[in-house]
């Protein structure tokens, strides 16, 4: 470099920050990154280091003055007294002490492998490969024993990216061995040059539980679910190819979400996942649909009527919710389903949602599996729901769907209810399981909201009506008035024709979400309402429809003893309410998300 040349070293988003912050090049200035695994929160980093100088001092208070500068000489988490492959994290302290740790064995290595211990932003970094603004990039070669054996001595070898041409020139005029490789082959090897790490289900557990516990105790106690999920991926025979077959996916948020979230939490095992649909219109459409153009040219043009020429005002309502199904759901769409399905899948999931409710599904006996005939396939169901406590099946349905059910390899419902109907109606012993949308965390959905550029709502109590009444809003405005709150409304008014056919659009499915996440508190009398207000951790009053079935509703806040959150009518509220501690209920939804992935687990 010449004497009057500038260099600067970061992470990748430390030089974006610099170029965006200088806002021209600037010929002499060299800049280099590394390949980055990810920023570890301070939080953690602190905690750390904290422990550390108390146990090698016995420190047993903290003191105002304390310094970790006056207690450690130096920490290297990459010492390579036992090699490069086999490191070491080695800690030097001023009192003559040092301690040599199999980095496997250091707690603080593993939150941060683990990916628990990273910040935020990490899991989606906009400064990866394709982004790039550093001149030189910097990294392990991971994969060099692959690649170049002749040279992989265990004392580490360096990779070396350059990204632009005159550091090229640079790096030639340097005194060392240098090694050309594609870098579509390293890729591979250190999948961080490309790709963000996914952040880990139980990221927030672990942060809750080290606010009041020790770095290891808050590992151990949040790992568990993430080994397992290893362990499967790792040993795993086969990849699967899975189908689900659940509801419809129209303009039902709760629907779309928890169809998902299976999804993804299947996919997250190592499978590969689809989900059964049928063509949402028949042959006729072709016909019938040059005939409604004309009839809507003839409405615009000769009676002067606002409507749309290409869409019908019911594909103008779902726009939104139809983009993200056709973003995020892996479709297998057939227009009949027979037992050729078998020869595409090696198991069919059920479930979802109220999947097994006649009302809602027809012929019901299709989600029992019935177009399979006597194919041997792997069938379970997963928290599949009857959705109301009273019996909706005619008695042909429960002989026929009764000797469906007893092919299943395993069966889960998602109420409690479920679980008397199956054994008293069809014979069939079953167990309850979470809903799938409580198997991703908040920030699972948070990312979905970044991803669809939301817009901040106007208010900050939610509420969400399917069905709205003159004493549900009478009770909108006596609970704003007691919190002091500004209420904004998400309703469902796809078949209000005194509407106009624009305020009966659905709004997008990432701004559903984000109206939750806004939200301070939820005043709803949906059940998905009730089931994503938890998600979020706000405070909600959940209100009970007898019509749409209050076994749903029951069994899911009996199972986070949130019982007195429910009411049958506005008339029943009550005043100061006991706030929801979500400490206790994490540490629940934190067991229960163990039991259903073990389910899927074992039973696929």
């Amino acid at each position: 470099m010449k004497e009057d040349s500038s260099y600067f070293s970061g992470t990748p988003c430390q030089i974006a920050g610099l170029r965006n912050f200088l806002r021209k090049p600037y010929q002499n200035l060299l800049t280099v990154d590394l390949v980055c695994h990810g920023v570890p929160s301070q939080k953690v980093w602190k905690k750390y280091l904290y422990e550390l100088v108390s146990e090698a001092y016995n420190i047993k208070k903290r003191s105002s003055s304390f310094s970790f500068a006056d207690k450690i000489n130096s920490i290297s988490f990459r010492s390579k007294e036992n090699g490069w492959k086999k490191y070491n994290v080695k800690i030097e302290y001023k009192n003559g002490k040092k301690d040599v740790i199999p980095a496997e064995r250091n707690i603080y290595m593993n939150a941060f492998l683990s990916d628990l211990s990273l910040r935020p932003s990490c899991y989606d970094c906009q400064a990866k490969l394709h982004k790039v603004q550093s001149d030189i990039t910097l990294a392990d070669f991971w994969g060099v024993d692959r690649l170049h054996p002749e040279i992989d001595d265990n004392k580490g070898c360096g990779l070396i990216l350059v990204n632009k041409e005159h550091a090229f020139a640079l790096l030639k005029s340097l005194d060392c061995q240098l090694y050309e490789q594609k870098l579509d082959e390293v890729i591979p090897f250190n999948p961080s040059i490309e790709h963000p790490v996914k952040e880990p289900v139980n990221r927030n557990f672990f942060y809750m539980v080290l606010d009041k516990n020790n770095l290891a105790f808050a590992y151990n106690a949040s790992t568990s679910s993430a080994i397992l999920m290893r362990i499967i991926r790792k040993n795993l025979q086969k990849i699967m190819k899975i189908a689900i077959l659940t509801l419809p996916l129209h303009t039902n948020y709760g629907g779309i979400l928890q169809c998902y979230a299976l999804q993804t939490v299947l996919e997250r095992m190592g499978h590969k996942v689809r989900v059964l649909s049928k063509p949402r219109y028949g042959r006729s459409y072709y016909i019938i649909y040059p005939m409604a153009v004309c009839k809507r040219l003839f409405k615009r043009f000769i009676l002067g009527k606002n409507v749309a020429i290409f869409k019908a005002p019911h594909e103008i309502v779902r726009q939104h919710t139809d983009k993200f199904i056709h973003k995020y759901i892996h479709q297998y769409t057939k227009r009949v389903w027979t037992d050729k399905i078998a020869s595409c899948f090696d198991a069919i999931v059920v479930g979802s949602d109220q999947v097994w409710r006649p009302l809602y599904y027809h012929p019901i006996e299709e989600t029992f599996l019935s177009f399979l005939g006597g194919v041997k396939i792997k069938r379970i169901s997963y928290a599949a729901s009857f959705g109301v406590d009273n019996w909706e099946y005619t008695k042909e349905q429960i002989e026929t769907c009764s000797s469906l059910l007893k092919k299943f390899d395993a069966v889960s419902v998602r109420e409690s209810s479920g679980i008397k109907l199956c054994q008293e109606c069809f014979g069939v012993k079953a167990v309850q399981m979470l809903d799938p949308t409580l198997l991703l965390s908040a920030d699972d959905y948070r990312a979905l909201i970044k991803r669809g550029k939301t817009e901040s709502t106007k208010g900050n109590m939610l509420v969400y009506m399917l069905d709205r009444t003159k004493e549900k809003e009478d009770l909108v405005e006596r609970i704003s008035k007691e919190k002091g709150l500004t209420p904004f409304w998400m309703s469902s008014d796809i078949d209000n024709d005194m509407l106009t056919l624009e305020q009966r659009i659905k709004m997008p499915v990432e701004q559903w979400l984000r109206s939750f996440d806004d939200a301070e508190f939820v005043l709803t009398d949906s059940f998905h309402g009730c089931v994503f207000s938890i998600i979020f951790g706000k405070q909600f009053v959940a209100i009970g429809n007898k019509g749409r079935g209050l076994g749903r509703f029951n069994s899911l806040l009996k199972m986070f003893s949130l019982n007195n959150r429910l009411i049958l009518s506005p008339d029943e509220y009550k005043e100061n309410l006991t706030l929801i501690d979500y400490t206790q209920l994490q540490e629940k939804l934190y067991i229960l998300q163990n039991q259903s992935i073990l389910y899927l687990t074992k039973n696929i």
